[in-house]
């Protein structure tokens, strides 16, 4: 379901690296803030799927709590600037540096949370307060979200809770959404030991509170210190690349990309195809679509892989490409033999990114790898 909106948001961004009038400029960037939007309330109705299925798991895990707030404010600053509304952190002076929960579902309900309260503000500000609570023989965590909006009715407070719930009010229809951010993000506070609640005063604002058990991590070793490197000029990617896409549309935007970085290409349209060009070629990557029929993308690398063994051919690195993005995904896309992986969308700094952990810089007349063929 997410697939499609590789397409738009890849196509976007390559329209905008084009010369466009304002007019056609204003119109993609509505085009490419819709898009993103719309992915977002995509995640959001497959995260409730998942939490309503009980597919959802946590992952407890040493968390730098400080650093992990400082991203999300900084993450989230423009929106609160684009509003005119401060953005504020406080984290008591007691709380540890690090504690132990899952970081990626605590990070996903502070988002909601913080997203949220600059959504219904318009004046002032939004706040967030971390601070120790319980007692000695149950210690916990206590973070409150504080903004300065119009408030919510106390015939409302519990209802913004049930999933697909949306107050009848213009700011509601305003900012859209489906109503689900709040109800996944009461799911994920249980899932944690926690609890969510919210207290609000109709034309002062609202406080979000959010509890957890609070189980202090471990501060890892000291790491040496050194000069920071001067930074080299950014190599100039060269090499063969292995499309292995079977929608049209995403692999259309893939092989415009890698036209912008300069790289040569074929195309795969299938596992069973792209193990064929495997077979007559060198690449020096394969960027390999997950999900596609006949053979999916973890076979195909399984199957290179043996052939690899068989022949004592070089390793070529595969990079998985997927419109899963859910945790687990990469852990399954390493078993099948892949090297990296990168969620759909991705844009084309990303999958730079990506390619130049596994491409040389080459010289300009050396010949890359895809012209050699294999016995």
């Amino acid at each position: 379901i997410r697939t499609p909106m590789n397409a738009v948001l890849g196509m976007t961004q390559l329209l905008g690296r084009s010369p466009l009038t304002d007019r056609q400029k204003h119109c993609l960037h509505t085009i490419d803030a819709s898009g993103k939007h719309l992915l977002g309330l995509i995640d959001e109705i497959l995260d409730f799927a998942k939490v309503e299925a009980g597919e959802m798991r946590v992952q407890h895990e040493n968390v730098a709590l400080r650093p992990l707030i400082n991203a999300l404010i900084g993450l989230l600053k423009p929106r609160a600037h684009d509003k005119h509304l401060t953005l504020l952190a406080r984290v008591a002076d007691d709380v540890p540096d690090y504690i132990t929960t899952d970081g990626q579902r605590l990070r996903q309900i502070l988002i909601n949370l913080l997203g949220n309260a600059i959504k219904f503000t318009d004046y002032g500000g939004v706040t967030l307060r971390v601070a120790r609570g319980g007692d000695t023989a149950h210690p916990a965590l206590a973070f409150a979200i504080i903004d300065t909006g119009s408030g919510i009715a106390a015939a409302d407070r519990q209802r913004i809770f049930d999933a697909f719930a949306q107050l009848n009010d213009d700011t509601t229809r305003t900012v859209g959404g489906v109503g689900l951010g709040l109800a996944i993000s009461r799911q994920l506070a249980a899932l944690l030991g926690g609890t969510l609640s919210c207290e609000s005063t109709l034309e002062v604002g609202t406080t979000f509170r959010l509890n957890l058990p609070l189980v202090a991590g471990v501060a890892p070793p000291p790491v040496a210190t050194r000069a920071p490197d001067i930074p080299a000029a950014p190599p100039v990617l060269r090499g063969q690349v292995l499309i292995v896409e079977d929608n049209t549309a995403n692999l259309e935007v893939a092989t415009m990309i890698l036209d912008e970085l300069g790289l040569d290409h074929d195309e795969a349209r299938d596992g069973e195809k792209a193990i064929d060009c495997l077979r007559r070629r060198r690449y020096d990557a394969v960027l390999m679509d997950c999900q596609m029929p006949n053979m999916d993308g973890y076979q195909a690398t399984r199957a290179l892989r043996a052939l690899e063994r068989k022949h004592g051919w070089a390793r070529t690195p595969v990079i998985a490409l997927t419109a899963n993005a859910v945790r687990g995904d990469d852990a399954r896309c390493f078993a099948a033999g892949m090297d990296d992986y990168l969620s759909k969308p991705f844009d084309i700094t990303e999958l730079a990114a990506r390619l130049g952990r596994w491409l040389q810089a080459r010289p300009a007349g050396e010949a890359p790898r895809g012209t050699k063929t294999l016995p």
